[in-house]
C-alpha cells in the first residue's frame, strides 16, 4: 500500500520525491522537468517537511 502512495500517477515507474509549493503538488523528477521548470518553489519532500516542522514548532 505504501508503494502506491509513493508512486507518480503519470510516470508509474518513478517515485514521488519533490514538492511544488507553487502548485501544492507532489512530483517525481520527470514531472519536475516536464511540468514544473518555471516554478519557483520546488524542493525535496524531506526538505519541505523540515521547513513545515520548524514553522509550526517555533
Amino acid at each position: 500500500m505504501e508503494d502506491l502512495l509513493l508512486k507518480c500517477d503519470v510516470h508509474t515507474d518513478e517515485k514521488l520525491k519533490m514538492f511544488c509549493q507553487d502548485h501544492s503538488q507532489l512530483c517525481c523528477s520527470d514531472c519536475v522537468l516536464l511540468n514544473h521548470r518555471q516554478c519557483t518553489n520546488v524542493a525535496l519532500i524531506s526538505e519541505s517537511a523540515k521547513k513545515l516542522k520548524r514553522h509550526y514548532w517555533i
